[in-house]
């Protein structure tokens, strides 16, 4: 079938941050170089029996009739795909239903520029998953960040979610969810627009969460709730899109939706594994899909026999809708000290119970790659089933990553993505833009919460590696990244739980605090801020701060500390300020800038590359 005839590539991450950089560092030659889909030690042929279900027009006119706002049409295809489909999962609202968090209440929520974090949050962080935050960057422009809150007063369970229209610099509660008597487990967010003529309104966050009424999770159900980005338009909080089996609990949630290629007819999918309640075991995998943005949910069960722990998904586009299909990356365990990589495919349109199997690689006993996570660059149809698919992974305690390239029909394995620190966690994202060669992004922690990795690039060279957290890092929650993007210019995004957990950090390659402030037009603090660009050639911009009258110098310096010129010296009231430099008489190199206001004195770090 044609998506399954893989061709992609795979790049990652770099971010420009300034601080703690490596030199350039092409990734290390793979240990192993390809594999090759066969028959694999677990003792099955992959493939993919046809589907049974839904006839394949019928589900292309659905996809045509919504995405053409024929609402008429819709609703008549989807009687006559009731014949072929089993019922709605989503269960009929209970006597508990979550709390909506409006956009007025901030609870615990604290902003402030540290230096070179923004602190998100403050407050303590749920534990007993790795999925607690998530950050993604809307068709809208704008970023987002989710955040599964713990310890707050008056709520046994609450997450929210923050919105920043200025890139990162500050960010503002959108809307979230709260219950007084049932705990929330891990999340997994989208954000998606909902227009054919770019109405950013319509644009909808949709959040699948975990939840129980016990603190271990037991029995734990899986729910969604969506909202429009000011916080209006609810839909969801009050019903299961699936309850377990007796004795399980879900886990692992992992978002995905088609929304690149559409936009008022996107579908909207969901994969999560079904543990046991001790989570010693998993019972299955499950795969979900919603045509009508979350009011009903179909699905089935992916019984591939085997303990595939830690689920992340992924659409692989094919050449058309009908070509759609769905890549979960998966631990899994062959005992206490092997697990493998196992890339599983199935359908999207609609969801089959049918897979085949990628081995990755077919055949180790002695290694033990933990806690994947997949993406896959969502580019234009006309690339067919040619897409580039990128696996992080940890690899008895280093980070890897696995790739398909474009064009290519073999996976390359175990390229270098940390191997001189002691990997926890390992996240990845991607940008559909073409142009340029860094559109993939990864970032990773070590498992003593002192380093969080940002790279970005692409496979073989994802250019330098950047430790840039400015607080001790969780060792229990993943990090999040995602790729910024300004016209055609993309930055590295990322956002990381402190050690606790407690409070949310976020930086941004070329983040600048442009309005971190208590009350409208007052700074909190006297700060300078890292110039942009960063490397110039031969004008950049720096930033700074006054929280009150002061007198202000701004110098620049060689890195022999002579002076080489002043770009602010006078009395400054408070407020945001920014001055142009220009380095087009100065050689290329290092160049200290100083801000010093009254007893304030602040020094960063510029490059100028000519």
């Amino acid at each position: 079938m044609k998506f399954l005839t893989i061709a992609l590539t795979c790049l990652l991450a770099l971010v420009f941050l300034t601080t703690f950089a490596f030199g350039e560092d092409p990734d290390k030659t793979p240990t192993t170089r390809v594999c090759r889909p066969g028959v694999p030690q677990e003792g099955f042929q992959p493939s993919i029996p046809p589907s049974v279900t839904v006839p394949a027009n019928l589900e292309s006119a659905l996809k045509v009739a919504l995405e053409s706002g024929n609402a008429e049409e819709a609703h008549r295809i989807e009687g006559l795909m009731k014949a072929y489909q089993v019922p709605s999962l989503k269960k009929a609202g209970p006597a508990d239903p979550d709390l909506i968090i409006g956009p007025s209440t901030q609870g615990a929520f604290s902003q402030q520029w540290l230096g070179s974090d923004i602190e998100v949050y403050t407050g303590s962080v749920k534990s007993g998953g790795a999925r607690q935050i998530d950050l993604k960057k809307g068709e809208d422009g704008d970023l987002y960040l989710a955040v599964n809150k713990s310890n707050i007063t008056g709520f046994t369970g609450r997450a929210e979610v923050y919105r920043s229209t200025n890139g990162g610099s500050n960010w503002t509660v959108v809307s979230g969810i709260g219950s007084t008597t049932a705990y929330y487990g891990e999340l997994s967010m989208l954000v998606e627009t909902r227009s054919m003529t770019n109405n950013f309104d319509s644009t909808r966050i949709i959040l699948f969460y975990t939840r129980s009424t016990n603190s271990s999770m037991q029995n734990a159900t899986v729910r969604y709730i969506s909202f429009l980005r000011d916080g209006t338009g609810v839909v969801g909080g009050s019903s299961e899109i699936e309850t377990p089996a007796a004795g399980s609990k879900f886990g692992s949630p992992s978002g995905f939706s088609d929304g690149a290629y559409y936009t008022t007819s996107t579908y909207l999918g969901l994969v999560a594994a079904e543990y046991s309640n001790d989570g010693d075991s998993v019972k299955a995998l499950h795969i979900y899909r919603s045509t009508n943005w979350g009011a009903d949910w179909t699905g089935t069960v992916l019984s591939t026999s085997f303990q595939d722990f830690y689920p992340t998904a992924a659409l692989k586009p094919g050449s058309g809708f009908n070509g759609d299909s769905v890549y979960i990356a998966v631990e899994r365990r062959f005992n206490a000290t092997n697990s493998l990589v196992r890339v599983v495919a199935t359908k999207f349109n609609p969801p089959s119970s049918d897979f085949m199997t990628y081995y990755l690689p077919a055949v180790d006993g002695t290694s033990r790659y933990e806690k994947p996570y997949i993406n896959i660059r969502q580019t234009g149809r006309e690339y067919g089933t040619n897409r580039e698919v990128l696996v992080t992974v940890t690899k008895n305690g280093q980070g890897h990553y696995h790739s398909l390239r474009l064009d290519a029909t073999e996976w390359v394995l175990d390229s270098d993505l940390a191997s001189d620190v002691n990997v926890e966690y390992t996240y990845c994202a991607s940008d559909s833009l073409s142009d340029g060669s860094a559109y993939f992004m990864a970032a990773y922690t070590d498992a003593n919460g002192d380093t969080l990795g940002v790279r970005r690039g692409r496979p073989g060279s994802l250019g330098t590696r950047y430790y840039y957290n400015a607080h001790k890092t969780s060792t229990s929650v993943l990090p999040a990244c995602a790729i910024y993007k300004q016209g055609t210019t993309q930055f590295s995004a990322y956002a990381y739980a402190g050690f606790g957990p407690t409070n949310v950090y976020f930086n941004q390659e070329g983040l600048m605090p442009v309005s971190v402030k208590e009350a409208p037009g007052v700074p909190v603090a006297f700060s300078l801020g890292q110039n942009y660009p960063n490397p110039f050639n031969p004008e950049t911009g720096v930033r700074y701060q006054v929280s009150g009258l002061s007198d202000v110098k701004l110098t620049v310096y060689d890195m022999l500390g002579r002076e080489v010129a002043v770009l602010v010296n006078e009395q400054k009231p408070a407020g945001f300020y920014e001055v142009k430099f220009d380095g087009a008489g100065l050689a290329s190199g290092m160049y200290i800038y100083r801000l010093t206001a009254g007893s304030f004195v602040q020094s960063r770090t510029m490059l100028l590359l000519k």
